[in-house]
């Protein structure tokens, strides 16, 4: 369960170079006119249109640092009406506020709201509308994205999330409500709302910044296929075997990465483990009990949520870090980070952050899973 976090604050170092990371945005297309399908809703993946601009990440051989920055020339930057006015957007467009971007990349409508454990029912005559939203930090440090500002309005009248205590769960996409995301990096995210069946027209508000139109005939009943609204490519070398990413009053060292399978009886899980040898420099007990907390991991750019701690196997000599309580004087430990991978991706990062509510930031791991 995630604990409360404040926002976590890094001071980055922006390092400008010829060999540098890339996104793209879509450009604001003229809404095509909708056909209306019989019976089956149809698909509304949206395309990519792509746009110039740059990113600038860590230099080869110095400490790893998440200091990914992107920057946007103003006259190609491609959200819709104007950081400053309101921006009406379609499914498929990007909207801004501040530095952070967010796009509606697809609308799914389900009989019921599907969960961690299980599913949700609403009432027979309603039926539950989901967006699948995109969100990408475009500044220079870290920033709280909030998809639950998002806003949902059903013929001009307000709409209420699904009753539930269980983490959100649709076609492999987690629902968050605030999370920390690192600069260049993006999340996905879902937001239900019930509705009454028979609907027209559904605007989703985000904040005062934007709004995105859709009508009944472009929700559609086909499962989420993972997409982007934003082309991102990275340029930095994987963090080395053995490397030393921290040195203190303890030391990180890196032992690499890899996917793990686990079978449940509720759903199978696959995982994307990082792993590492901490060692005790002092000469008292090191406490590690909170330490798990405020990391964050991504894979192919986009955010992986919590690290699990109800992983409890040992995994090549390594346990889950916590089941680490503390560490005494002059001792090692072989822990691991575990986080549900989205898919195979092999390109992975991990800030490491063990801090508890306040960040201390150690390092940032970067790797390509074989």
């Amino acid at each position: 369960m995630k604990l409360n976090k404040c926002v976590a604050l890094m001071m980055v170092v922006c390092l400008v170079l010829s060999s540098c990371s890339s996104f793209s945005l879509p450009t604001k297309e003229e809404p095509k006119e909708t056909k209306r399908i019989s019976e089956d809703r149809g698909s509304n993946k949206p395309s990519k249109t792509q746009e110039a601009s740059t990113a600038a990440v860590k230099e080869s051989g110095k400490p790893s640092e998440p200091i990914v920055v992107v920057t946007l020339p103003p006259e190609t930057d491609p959200y819709v009406g104007g950081q400053d006015s309101f921006q009406n957007l379609r499914i498929g467009e990007v909207g801004k506020r501040g530095n952070t971007y967010i796009g509606l990349q697809y609308v799914k409508v389900m009989p019921y709201l599907p969960t961690g454990f299980g599913k949700e029912d609403v009432d027979e005559d309603h039926e539950v509308i989901i967006g699948f939203f995109e969100f990408l930090n475009g500044g220079g440090k870290t920033v709280q994205c909030s998809p639950h500002d998002i806003t949902c309005y059903v013929d001009g009248i307000q709409a209420t999330n699904v009753k539930t205590y269980i983490k959100v769960l649709v076609d492999g996409v987690w629902g968050y409500h605030r999370e920390d995301i690192d600069p260049g990096y993006t999340l996905l995210t879902v937001q239900d709302f019930e509705v009454k069946k028979g609907w027209k027209v559904i605007k989703f508000f985000y904040g005062a910044e934007c709004a995105w139109t859709f009508e009944n005939i472009e929700a559609s009943e086909n499962p989420y296929e993972r997409t982007s609204l934003f082309n991102i490519a990275q340029s930095v070398e994987p963090t080395a075997l053995d490397s030393v990413i921290y040195t203190g009053d303890y030391d990180i060292q890196y032992k690499g990465s890899c996917f793990y399978h686990k079978d449940s009886l509720v759903r199978d899980y696959d995982y994307l483990l990082f792993k590492f040898q901490i060692t005790n420099n002092k000469s008292t007990e090191l406490d590690m009990s909170l330490m798990g907390y405020e990391m964050r991991a991504y894979q192919d750019m986009a955010f992986l949520g919590d690290a699990e701690y109800t992983l409890n196997d040992k995994i090549d000599e390594f346990v889950n870090i916590y089941n680490i309580k503390s560490l005494a004087p002059g001792m090692s430990a072989n822990i691991y980070l575990a986080f549900e991978r989205l898919d195979e991706s092999p390109d992975v990062t991990l800030v490491y952050d063990d801090g508890y509510i306040t960040s201390h930031y150690c390092g940032t791991i970067y790797d390509i899973v074989k």
